[in-house]
């Protein structure tokens, strides 16, 4: 498939639970006490993105990048929508292990350290609309208390956090549970775009605030006797982001001129995007956390959660989801919106521009095209049926057309004629399909006028034929040879009537004939569009009366620079990123179908302990694709 660059955004979400820097020091008590089956209580702060103005470093006005950048922070960073940072609920995870219970060895633990288990997992819809201390990068934050209840819970003994935000996993996180399974647990993503519904997970377990001199601070908590009471939980910082990516449209232009290449001067077209409609949008289900391959290049490499995506001349990774395609031992089928198919692209809806739910960011209006789920792929696997795109609605307005003048039998260009269709053929545009089939007759010159292809491009529209000087037996071995050559079926049809005739049939042999026995070949005043294809024939498109064509477009996660060689990660959809769409130009006619080749729970009464947790949102992550020129059949 052609690759073309997409202005694309990445979305990231940043939860945070670390515990406070006096939570992290000893106590004094005795460590590693059972808490005896009481609950301790955690205050969750709950960062979200900021929704006050949007930072980014990617697709400025007057850049002309060719990005999307690989790797994990993309081409920077934007601040989401109000909705997209809600937080309606969270599910919080403590895990760790028995050798690890001091602060610094807790530290050393990770979600991938081998041996861990699940000690408490809880839920709480108590969130507070309150914002949370906001000293992180692209990030702001709510709160929220948790109480959580196990037997492995144990006072001043310190605990990992994870955490879930806008759904209840407790029963994926089952304390006990070993770690390593729960953490490539899988969930249902909600897509609909609603506020408090973006689910969300932790995805780092560590982060350094901006004021000059911090340092790293973790997502650790340790617990005492004094927070069995609500009022007095304990703290902690976790970090996470949206499992969903999303799909917008920055341009501001909607009409634009199709110039001539040779003579760039000269105007060939108006072309009025009229709407788009998002293709094999992702909807199976997604890893809670993020997963991604820890050895270079290897689409069967290890898996790890949490780790960075890199795009770097000595290393590339994967990004894995349940159904990447490529991976060894995925069985699990990709499952689209608006599949890419040849069923699924005539059931899309096509949406207008201005009926987009749209945003400001500084001076411009973006609007949001779709949600979308994970999509990746093994380098070599990325085709229309598999990739994630868009196609583009437009009308295209050209200034001439090839029109056949019955009269001497030439072909010329002229104006398009009022509530008309036309044809594309072999790469030139008709007003109609007889002009296309003169020339495909006889393209030569005929000095002498005893040619009989020559005279039968100036006569097979006529009703009446008169051969003249030519020899009927010259005429038959003359059209019998042509069929050998490619035109639109009419050579074949015409030889069919003659080849055993001795003298030329008075009817049904002209080019009416020829249109009645082919009533799938639409005539220049049909409306809706239609392609036609032969094998022995050249394909017709035509362009109904309302000039609809059609852009296919597929989305960029990762430019490699090479439009002849797929890359790691290059057509693929990862959580937390924004892909932006900016069309800037159009060079050509698009397609008449879209569609060519797919290879293309609340808490009890009872008395517990209480955890604060702060949680961020991390910013949209941005993945400028730069500057958009549709091209014909993508």
């Amino acid at each position: 498939m052609k690759k073309i660059n997409l202005f694309s955004m990445a979305a990231a979400f940043l939860l945070a639970a670390t515990g406070c820097s006096d939570d992290l020091e000893e106590n004094g008590n005795n460590q590693g006490e059972p808490i005896d089956g009481n609950g301790v209580y955690l205050s969750v702060n709950i960062m979200t993105p900021s929704t006050s103005g949007a930072y980014t470093k990617a697709g400025e006005e007057g850049t002309t990048s060719s990005n999307p950048t690989g790797g994990e922070n993309g081409d920077g960073f934007l601040s989401a929508l109000e909705k997209e940072n809600k937080v309606s609920g969270v599910t919080i995870v403590l895990y760790g292990n028995e050798e690890a219970t001091d602060v610094n060895k807790v530290k050393a633990l990770n979600i991938n350290t081998e041996g861990t288990i699940v000690i408490a997992s809880s839920y709480t819809s108590n969130v507070i609309d309150e914002e949370a201390d906001n000293k992180y990068d692209h990030h702001t934050g709510k709160k929220a208390t948790v109480r959580l209840n196990s037997e492995y819970l144990k006072t001043n003994t310190y605990y990992r956090i994870l955490a879930i935000a806008n759904a209840n996993v407790t029963d994926k996180f089952v304390p006990g549970s070993s770690l390593a399974a729960c953490k490539i647990k899988t969930i249902a993503n909600d897509l609909s775009g609603t506020e408090g519904t973006f689910i969300m997970s932790t995805h780092v377990e560590e982060n350094t605030p901006t004021a000059a001199g911090s340092t790293e601070e973790h997502s650790i908590v340790s617990f005492t006797n004094e927070n069995i009471k609500e009022n007095k939980p304990a703290t902690g910082t976790v970090w996470v982001e949206r499992l969903s990516a999303r799909i917008d449209y920055v341009g501001t232009d909607f009409s634009f001129e199709v110039n001539s290449k040779e003579e760039p001067s000269t105007k060939l077209a108006t072309v009025t995007l009229q709407g788009v409609a998002p293709v094999n949008v992702a909807k199976h289900d997604v890893y809670i956390f993020k997963q991604l391959t820890d050895d270079d290049s290897n689409i069967d490499g290890t898996l790890k959660a949490l780790i960075n995506e890199e795009y770097t001349s000595t290393k590339k990774n994967y990004v894995i989801e349940p159904t990447t395609t490529g991976r060894a031992g995925v069985t699990v089928t990709k499952q689209f919106d608006n599949p890419f198919t040849s069923d699924g692209v005539q059931k899309i809806t096509y949406t207008a521009f201005n009926d987009l739910t749209s945003a400001e960011e500084g001076q411009n209006t973006y609007r949001i095209i779709t949600y979308a789920g994970e999509n990746t792929m093994a380098y070599n696997q990325q085709t229309h049926g598999r990739t994630t795109g868009v196609i583009f609605k437009a009308k295209y307005d050209p200034e001439k057309l090839f029109a056949y003048s019955e009269t001497n039998g030439t072909v010329t260009e002229s104006t398009p004629e009022a509530n008309k269709g036309f044809y594309r053929v072999d790469n030139k545009l008709y007003q109609g399909l007889e002009a296309a089939e003169a020339e495909l007759i006889f393209s030569g010159t005929d000095d002498t006028g005893t040619n009989p292809l020559a005279w039968l491009r100036k006569n097979f529209t006529k009703d009446t034929w008169n051969l003249g000087t030519i020899d009927f037996g010259n005429f038959k071995s003359a059209v019998g040879a042509a069929v050998n050559s490619k035109d639109l079926g009419y050579l074949a049809f015409l030889y069919e009537k003659i080849k055993d005739a001795t003298t030329l049939p008075s009817t049904g042999i002209n080019w009416v004939a020829f249109l009645q026995d082919n009533k799938n070949i639409p005539a220049n005043d049909t409306e809706a569009n239609k392609v036609i294809s032969n094998p022995n024939t050249f394909t017709i498109e035509y362009f109904g009366t309302a000039h609809t064509c059609y852009y296919p477009y597929w989305i960029r996660h990762a430019n490699n620079g090479d439009d002849k060689t797929m890359g790691i990660m290059e057509f693929c959809i990862v959580r937390n990123n924004v892909y932006r769409l900016n069309v800037t130009g159009i060079d050509g006619l698009g397609m008449a179908d879209p569609f060519d080749s797919t290879d293309k729970p609340d808490e009890g009464e009872e008395e517990g302990y209480y955890l604060k947790v702060e949680l961020y949102v991390h910013d949209w992550v941005v993945r400028d694709n730069g500057s958009i020129i549709l091209k014909p059949g993508n």
